[in-house]
């Protein structure tokens, strides 16, 4: 008998741990079906433009898988991101999708995507330093990216050389006609730099209004110049007609409000002629580049 009971305690034992490696099997495989499903969903829902429905569809099988899908969710999640305009959880996302394949082309690809973000969000130093943390690409196409993204960050905190360095490293169809180009455009970008800002403020000075009409400002320039004028012919009359000292009182007050205010105003105007000058010659380069067949970066 005693042998016995051990036969059944063996049987039971072993009965027992089959049946659990089997609900394990189970279970792990209508998991992985379940999260394969999911992804596929958030991919589906992705394709139709339907973002906000792909976003948490893509969360939930980055949270509950480990690898095999997680790794093809992070650059969705990112690009689903994107299109919604919150680029700075783009960005994120990005970085991990980098880390979590092992596919050269892709971590390049997703470097540059986040590069590109960044520069949009204005963080141009750290879009540098991730340019920077890899070779330039040996890829035309992905050489072009680099070079046009690096030159779009040095332009835009006024670093113009090295901006026009790179830009001339992008290779295009017709080379000859590019490199010309550029060379005109930030050739352009050296005349607007001569407009400057303290020559507004002492013309204003001399002549109210004169700053602002070197800043291209007409409308603002005639608005200063005949407001202080008006209150000189105004002030006269009173001086005239009462006194010196009753047209001081009543309006140098005046005057000196509209005078200071006037160059100080031709300065700003200057700034802003200068930085929408710029945001014009930045629009033709990329327009340059674009017609010369620069491979976008969506494309990949």
């Amino acid at each position: 008998m005693k042998f016995k009971n051990i036969k059944y305690d063996i049987m039971y034992k072993v009965l027992t741990g089959l049946l659990i490696n089997f609900l394990i099997c189970c279970v792990t495989t209508i998991s992985a079906q379940t999260i394969e499903e999911t992804l596929k969903f958030g991919k589906e829902m992705y394709a139709r433009g339907n973002y906000e429905a792909a976003i948490p569809a893509f969360e939930r099988v980055i949270y509950f898988d480990d690898q095999e899908f997680s790794s093809k969710a992070f650059h969705l999640l990112a690009d689903a991101y994107y299109e919604t305009g919150d680029f700075r959880r783009a960005i994120s996302y990005y970085d991990l999708a980098y880390y979590a394949t092992e596919d050269e082309e892709d971590k390049l690809t997703f470097l540059l995507k986040k590069s590109f973000l960044l520069i949009v969000e204005g963080n141009y130093i750290r879009a540098r330093m991730e340019l920077f943390s890899i070779d330039e690409p040996g890829d035309p196409k992905f050489a072009n990216q680099y070079n046009f993204f690096l030159a779009l960050s040095y332009f835009q905190v006024l670093e113009f050389e090295n901006s026009k360095d790179y830009f001339l490293k992008i290779q295009t169809s017709d080379s000859i006609f590019y490199k010309q180009e550029i060379e005109n455009i930030f050739e352009n970008n050296k005349r607007i730099d001569r407009l400057n800002p303290r020559t507004a403020r002492i013309m204003s000075m001399i002549i109210p209004g004169s700053g602002q009409f070197y800043a291209g400002d007409i409308r603002g320039g005639l608005n200063s110049l005949l407001l202080t004028a008006g209150i000189v012919a105004i002030g006269y009359s009173t001086a005239l007609t009462l006194s010196w000292v009753d047209a001081s009182i009543t309006y140098f007050p005046w005057f000196m409000r509209y005078y200071m205010g006037g160059y100080g105003n031709a300065a700003e105007a200057v700034r802003i002629r200068k930085d929408d000058l710029r945001s014009d010659l930045l629009l033709d380069l990329i327009n340059l580049v674009e017609e010369n067949q620069y491979p976008n970066v969506e494309e990949n």
